[in-house]
């Protein structure tokens, strides 16, 4: 299924600006990719909506402190019920907009290339669940590296670190295609992208957190 949630991100005047809607969240691009960046997922198809506001809000935190705090709210939380308005507000530090008692969330541009989101959405088919994400404009392939500061490796140790417990899912030949990250009451899968869109000669190609979805 596609990550869920109420904030699209759309490109105007190469700028970013989130729309607020009743549908889904693009935090998960098609230039999304789970370690491999060969392999797609239902997860990572964006869909736009229709936007309503055309003004995009300016991100008072970098992408390094949106992932230091979205790690600050699951180490305080116990379950999906403890992601509120409130809950969410005051551990991103930012002013979630608040549609119905089921969506709610928050967008912003980092730059030029990148935006960020956090929404929350409750399906009749996933149930409540919390979407984070870092999302580039649609057909583009910026590098990773504003939002690497945080790289996979650090994030999901720093899940580890918190209680969650790491299990692989393979796929074809055995090759890991994501991994899901769990603790008594909530569940949390994340997933990647590659650095740079094609491998350097001689350069490091770390793999970076593109969403993280909270069940």
């Amino acid at each position: 299924m596609p990550a869920q949630g109420y904030l699209a991100g759309y490109r105007k005047n190469r700028t970013w600006a989130f729309a607020l809607s009743l549908a889904v969240i693009s935090v998960c691009t098609s230039d999304a990719v789970a370690f491999s960046p060969t392999s797609k997922s239902d997860k990572e198809k964006s869909v736009m909506t229709t936007p309503v506001k055309s003004d995009p809000a300016q991100s008072t935190i970098t992408a390094k402190e949106a992932l230091q705090r979205l790690l600050g709210l699951l180490r305080e939380s116990k379950s999906i019920k403890d992601f509120t308005p409130d809950f969410i507000g005051k551990g991103m530090g930012v002013n979630v907009t608040v549609v119905d008692q089921d969506t709610y969330g928050y967008g912003a541009k980092l730059s030029k290339d990148w935006g960020w989101g956090i929404s929350r959405q409750n399906s009749h088919v996933t149930g409540p669940r919390i979407d984070f994400g870092f999302s580039s404009d649609p057909g583009s392939n910026p590098a990773a590296t504003e939002i690497c500061d945080i790289d996979y490796i650090k994030f999901t140790s720093e899940l580890e670190a918190i209680g969650f417990s790491r299990k692989e899912n393979r796929g074809e030949h055995g090759r890991v295609v994501s991994e899901n990250f769990d603790r008594p009451h909530l569940h949390v899968q994340v997933l990647a992208q590659a650095e740079h869109p094609q491998t350097q000669d001689g350069a490091t190609n770390r793999s970076c957190v593109k969403t993280v979805i909270i069940q």
